[in-house]
C-alpha cells in the first residue's frame, strides 16, 4: 500500500471504470457513471487515498472521507485482473487501521449491489437501500452499509 498522488487521478479513475465494467454493466451505463467513478486530484489531496501495489503497479485504490467519528468509503476498486488475490482485503485492513487512528467509529458505504457480499465479510450490515434503476434492471438498488469500528 502507498499513498495515491493527485497526478494519478486519470489512471485511478480508469481503474474504477474497468472495475465497474467487470460486473457486466453495459458500456453506456458505465460511461453514464463516469462522474461518480472519477477520483479528482482535489479529492486525492483532501481525502485519505491509497493504492494497493503489486510488482510496482497500482492494482487497487481506496478513498475515505472522514468527518468526526464517521468515515465514508467513497471508492474501493480492484483491477479485474487482480480480483481474488487479496488487494481488496489489504485495502480494507488499511482502511480500518486509518479510521481507528483517526477516531472513526462508523464507516459508511454506498455500495454497488455486486459488492455487498464483499463488505459483509468485513462486518458490514445493510441499513438501507437507494433506488438505482438502470436499463434492464428497474428494481436495482444500491445497498447502504455500515461497519461499526470499536476502539482498540
Amino acid at each position: 500500500m502507498r499513498a495515491a498522488q493527485p497526478d494519478e487521478s486519470h489512471a485511478l479513475s480508469a481503474l474504477a471504470m474497468q472495475a465497474k465494467a467487470h460486473w457486466g454493466y453495459a458500456a453506456e451505463q458505465v460511461e453514464a457513471w463516469r462522474t461518480e467513478l472519477t477520483l479528482t486530484p482535489e479529492s486525492i489531496a483532501a481525502q485519505w487515498t491509497q493504492c494497493a501495489m503489486q510488482e510496482g503497479r497500482c492494482i487497487g485504490v481506496v478513498q475515505v472521507a472522514v468527518a468526526g467519528m464517521t468515515g465514508d468509503l467513497t471508492h474501493l476498486w480492484v483491477d479485474p485482473k487482480a480480483m481474488g488475490q487479496g488487494a481488496g482485503r489489504s485495502m480494507m485492513a488499511a482502511t480500518f487501521a486509518h479510521c481507528r487512528a483517526a477516531g472513526v467509529r462508523r464507516l459508511t458505504i454506498d455500495a454497488d449491489p455486486h459488492a455487498e457480499a464483499f463488505y459483509a465479510r468485513f462486518g458490514a450490515r445493510r441499513v438501507g437501500a437507494v433506488p438505482a434503476p438502470i436499463p434492464g434492471q428497474a428494481d436495482r438498488v444500491r445497498p447502504q452499509l455500515v461497519i461499526d469500528l470499536p476502539a482498540q
